[in-house]
Formats: structure tokens, C-alpha cells, sequence
């Protein structure tokens, strides 16, 4: 009591009583809400099968996409064993669309491995960069349907494509086989589409930027340009 006239008002140190801070925390970061995930595209009943058959892997989740958003089921092989150890399975595919340049097997040599009496329960579009001479003459051998060149279609053009073909399989039980006149583009339907570059082929892989091919049929090149 001696010290009262001394004494000052209690004031409390950021460390607080007994040395714990009473000074407030900083918040915690709220854990992120999660996000649902995208609903996939549900196949309808009966809905026809496309087995994708593309090294590049952006390219074919684009074209994936496409066809599974217009009902499509879709199976993606990267490359040619897979594939052919997809072929080589029961039940094949409604369509397939096979690259033609791809690891370990090519797509001709895939298909090659079947018989002709196998190959002729496959329905089979051509896929690539190339549009050389030689390889039109063997996917046609092969028994393909269509080579489609990849620069001078677009996804959604392709699609269109698949669209006419799998019509036309399930309203007669076959596709229209490749012509056996004309020139060697008018042998396939897509290659006719092809044709104001003459009799001129290319025999390397289509640059990214504009080609020949896109600036005589008036498109822009295309932003899926791969080997």
C-alpha cells in the first residue's frame, strides 16, 4: 500500500499474461471449394463405335471430344500395336480412323496383318499429313473408304465425314469402296476435294503454315497441323 500513489493503470504487453500473445492471428486460407467436375456426354443406346487411332495426343482428345459430343463412343489407340491388339478383339469398332505414320507399327502395317477377308469387316478411314502417290494407291489396296489429309480438314469437317460414312454403313452394310478411275485423288472422296492441286502430291508433311493445299481450296490452314 506504501507504493499505491505510485502505482499506474495495468496495461497489457502484446505478449499478453504469462507471456501468451493476445495479440490477434492472422486467418487461415479458407481450403479451396471444390469443383465439380464436367458431366460427360452420355452415349445414346446403341450409339456407333469409333476407334481413334493417332500418335498425337492433343489432336486426338480434339477429335475425341468432337465425336463424343455428338453421341459417339469413342476409343483412343496411340499407337500401331495398340491398335492392332484393338483389332485383334471382338467386337470391332463401327469406324476406324487410323493415322498413317505412327510408333512401332505404321497404319498400314497394322492393317496389313489381317487378312483380307478381316480387313473387309472393317470399316476404315485414312488419317494423315501426307498425301503421297504410293500411299493412296495402298490405303485404296487396303480396302480404306476415305484419305482424309489432315491440314485440309478441320475437326468439325471431319466429323461431317464420319457422320456420312457411318449413314451409309448402317443403311446398306457397306461403305462405297474407293473409285478404281480417275486420278489417284479422285480415288477416295476426299481427296477429290483436293484436286485443284492437279497431279502435284506432297511428299513431306504439310508446314503450319498456309500450303499450297489450303490456299487453292480458299481455306485457312489448319491449327491441328501434325506429322
Amino acid at each position: 500500500r506504501y507504493m499505491e500513489p505510485f502505482a499506474t493503470p495495468q496495461s497489457v504487453s502484446p505478449t499478453g499474461i504469462g507471456g501468451m500473445s493476445t495479440a490477434p492471428s492472422p486467418l487461415a486460407p479458407a481450403p479451396p471449394r471444390p469443383v465439380a467436375a464436367a458431366a460427360p456426354v452420355a452415349a445414346a443406346p446403341g450409339a456407333a463405335s469409333i476407334l481413334v487411332v493417332e500418335d498425337e495426343r492433343m489432336l486426338a482428345k480434339i477429335i475425341g471430344m468432337k465425336l463424343g459430343e455428338e453421341g459417339f463412343v469413342v476409343e483412343h489407340a496411340y499407337d500401331g500395336e495398340e491398335a492392332y491388339n484393338r483389332l485383334a478383339q471382338a467386337p470391332l469398332p463401327d469406324l476406324i480412323l487410323m493415322d498413317v505414320l505412327l510408333p512401332r507399327l505404321t497404319g498400314f502395317d497394322v492393317l496389313q496383318r489381317f487378312t483380307p477377308e478381316q480387313r473387309g469387316a472393317m470399316h476404315f478411314i485414312m488419317f494423315s499429313n501426307f498425301a503421297q502417290q504410293a500411299d493412296i494407291e495402298r490405303a485404296k489396296e487396303l480396302g480404306a473408304i476415305d484419305y482424309i489429309v489432315k491440314a485440309a480438314f478441320s475437326p468439325a469437317e471431319i466429323l461431317s465425314k464420319v457422320r456420312q460414312v457411318l449413314a451409309q454403313t448402317r443403311a446398306t452394310g457397306t461403305a462405297a469402296p474407293a473409285s478404281s478411275t480417275g486420278s489417284s485423288y479422285a480415288q477416295f472422296p476426299s481427296m477429290e476435294e483436293f484436286t485443284p492441286m492437279g497431279e502435284q502430291y506432297r511428299t513431306a508433311p504439310v508446314a503450319p503454315a498456309p500450303t499450297q493445299a489450303s490456299a487453292a481450296l480458299g481455306e485457312a490452314p489448319s491449327p491441328f497441323v501434325v506429322s
